[in-house]
C-alpha cells in the first residue's frame, strides 16, 4: 500500500509540474475539473434522451414532406410503387405501398404532429443543453419560464437555419470544385479525391465554429469574450468532426452485417449522440474556463474559486467593471448573425466563383463548330 500511494504521490508532483510547464495542459484539465465537478454527464443523459427522441418526429417530418413531393407528381409516386413491388415482394411489398398513400392522404396531419414532435423534443434538448452549458460556465441563471423558452426557441430556429445554411454552404462549394475536377478532366488524377474531401471537411469545419459559437454566445445568458468563443468554438468543431467521422465509420458497418445490423445501429446511435453530447459540454467548461469577461455571480480577480482557477494568462480583460447583468453582450461579445452573414456573404462569393471559373472552362474546352 505504501508503495502504491508512493507511486500516486509522485505522478500527482509529474502532472503538477506538467500543468505548470504547460499552459495548455492546465486548462484543459481546468476545463474537465469544470465539468465533472458541474454534473456534467447526468447532464448530458438528458440532452441525449431528447436528442434521441427528436429522430422521431424528424422521420415523420421527412414523411410528410415527403407526401406533398409525390401528391404533386403522380409520375414518380406511380415509380416509387413500382420500385416497391420489385424489390418487395408479397403482403410486405403491398403493406408498404398502402403506407405510401396513406402518408400521401394524410400528410397535413402528419406534418402537424412531427412540427409538434420537434418542437417538443427541440426545445427539450436546447433547454437541457442551456442548464448544461450556464452550470459550467459557474451556475445557472434564473430566468422567467416564458422568456427562457422563447429564447430557447430563438436558439433552435437558429440552430436550424445554421445547420441547413452550413450543409447548402458545403454541398455547393463541394459540387463546384468537383465541376471544375471534371471541367478539366483532372477528376482521374491519384489524390484529388483525397483534396476533394479535405476542403469539403475544412468547410464543415468553419461551418461548425459559426454554430458552436452561436450556442456558446446564447446559452450562457452571461457576457462572454469574442476571442475565447472563437477559440472553443474551434476545438468543439475540431472534436465534432472527428466523432462524426467515427460514428459515420462506424453505423455503416454495423449496418453492413444483417444479423444485428438493426439493434447495433439504434444502439451505436444513441451511444455516439451521448458522446456528442457530452464532448460538447467539456468543450463548453474548456472555453468558460478562459478568459471571459467578469460578473456579478463570478469569483473576485486574484481570489479564484476551487476547481474553477483562471491562470494569470486568463484573468478577465480590463474594462469590464462592476456587476454586469445576465444576458448582457460587451464590445468583445460576438454578432452571431454577422458571423454568419459573413460566412454565408463569404461562401457565396466563393461557388459563385467556382461556378464562373467551371464554367468558362468548360466553354474553352467545348470543340468549334
Amino acid at each position: 500500500m505504501a508503495g502504491i500511494a508512493g507511486l500516486k504521490d509522485r505522478l500527482t508532483e509529474v502532472l503538477r509540474r506538467q500543468r505548470a510547464r504547460r499552459p495548455w495542459l492546465d486548462h484543459l484539465i481546468r476545463g474537465y475539473e469544470q465539468y465533472t465537478k458541474s454534473n456534467g454527464d447526468h447532464v448530458a443523459a438528458a440532452v441525449t434522451y431528447f436528442s434521441f427522441l427528436a429522430i422521431f418526429p424528424l422521420v415523420l417530418l421527412g414523411a410528410s414532406i415527403a407526401g406533398f413531393v409525390l401528391a404533386n407528381n403522380v409520375e414518380l409516386q406511380h415509380r416509387l410503387e413500382e420500385v416497391i413491388s420489385e424489390n418487395v415482394p408479397g403482403s410486405l411489398g403491398n403493406a408498404l405501398s398502402q403506407a405510401v398513400q396513406s402518408v400521401i392522404n394524410n400528410r397535413g396531419s402528419i406534418g402537424v404532429i412531427a412540427l409538434l414532435g420537434v418542437a417538443y423534443a427541440g426545445l427539450g434538448w436546447v433547454g437541457n443543453l442551456r442548464t448544461g452549458v450556464q452550470l459550467v460556465w459557474g451556475g445557472e441563471v434564473k430566468e422567467n419560464f416564458v422568456k427562457a423558452k422563447l429564447e430557447d426557441l430563438v436558439v433552435l430556429v437558429g440552430l436550424g437555419l445554421g445547420i441547413l445554411l452550413s450543409l447548402a454552404l458545403t454541398t455547393g462549394v463541394t459540387a463546384a470544385i468537383h465541376a471544375v475536377l471534371t471541367g478539366l478532366n483532372l477528376d482521374g488524377i491519384p489524390g484529388m479525391g483525397t483534396l476533394v474531401g479535405a476542403l469539403a471537411i475544412l468547410l464543415a469545419l468553419a461551418a461548425d465554429t459559426v454554430l458552436f459559437m452561436w450556442l456558446f454566445t446564447r446559452l450562457p445568458r452571461r457576457p462572454v469574450r469574442y476571442r475565447t468563443v472563437l477559440r472553443g468554438a474551434v476545438f468543439a468543431a475540431v472534436g465534432y468532426e472527428i466523432l462524426k467521422i467515427v460514428g459515420t465509420t462506424y453505423i455503416a458497418r454495423v449496418t453492413s452485417n444483417p444479423t444485428y445490423g438493426i439493434f447495433a445501429s439504434a444502439v451505436g446511435l444513441l451511444i455516439w449522440i451521448n458522446l456528442v453530447s457530452r464532448f460538447l459540454l467539456i468543450a463548453a467548461a474548456w472555453t468558460a474556463t478562459g478568459q471571459q469577461p467578469h460578473t456579478a455571480d463570478s469569483v473576485e480577480p486574484g481570489e479564484p474559486e476551487e476547481g474553477f482557477a483562471v491562470p494569470v494568462e486568463d484573468k478577465p480583460a480590463s474594462g469590464v467593471v462592476g456587476p454586469v447583468p445576465a444576458g448582457t453582450r460587451t464590445r468583445d461579445a460576438p454578432r452571431p448573425a454577422a458571423v454568419a452573414g459573413a460566412l454565408v456573404g463569404t461562401g457565396a462569393l466563393l461557388g459563385a466563383g467556382a461556378t464562373a471559373t467551371a464554367s468558362r472552362l468548360l466553354r474553352r474546352r467545348q470543340p468549334v463548330g
